[in-house]
């Protein structure tokens, strides 16, 4: 939530943004020097996190490839169109 603050001033700076993740991986990768209670509870919570992650229904892809790509677009046809609209207009 510090992170989208609207004023810019009170949101966190990299360097801390990076301390309190690096905090994070440690709860989470090495537990045995994690001390504090804090720590503990934030590296449960991620564990929580990800038992629920691993039961969520995977879900295929809804559309095909071709959404997703760059396409062709026919200008022509789309001036054609336009000067049909804009008939006698000196911008076209």
């Amino acid at each position: 939530m510090q992170c989208m603050d609207p004023d810019p001033q009170k949101r966190p700076t990299a360097s801390v943004i990076t301390d309190k993740l690096n905090k994070w991986f440690d709860s989470i990768c090495a537990p045995s020097i994690v001390q504090d209670i804090e720590d503990r509870t934030i590296r449960q919570q991620f564990m929580e996190a990800y038992k629920m992650i691993r039961e969520l229904p995977t879900v295929g892809q809804k559309h095909s490839d071709h959404m997703y790509t760059s396409k062709l677009i026919n200008t022509h046809e789309i001036t054609e169109k336009l000067s049909e609209i804009v008939v006698g207009s000196e911008l076209l």
